[in-house]
């Protein structure tokens, strides 16, 4: 499963790279140049949460080797937008999956 695939719109793609970029933003550990160029790879890892989806940025990704993973959440309600839900997933779908436990998936 890749990350692209969760979403269904253009709008909730917008949305969750705006929700990362926010995450970013707030984290001092992370390279200001890299608050709006992060990379979003074909080795990106994400997992879902009861609340909503995080994204796990590897060492000297997007900050200091020192600063280590580099973890950010994006809530399901900041995702969402009003052309519906993206892959039909809610709280439940997450722990029908067993994906509430921070399972990674790579994109």
């Amino acid at each position: 499963m890749f990350l692209n695939n969760v979403v269904k719109t253009n709008k909730q793609a917008f949305h969750l790279f705006e929700g990362i970029e926010f995450a970013l933003q707030a984290n001092k550990n992370v390279f200001a140049e890299k608050t709006r160029n992060f990379p979003l790879i074909n080795k990106s890892n994400f997992y879902f949460y009861n609340e909503g989806i995080g994204v796990i940025f590897n060492p000297y990704e997007i900050g200091s080797y020192v600063a280590g993973f580099i973890e950010v959440k994006v809530p399901y309600s900041k995702i969402q937008s009003e052309s519906g839900m993206f892959l039909d997933i809610n709280k439940n779908f997450a722990a029908d999956c067993n994906m509430a436990n921070y399972l990674a998936l790579i994109i």
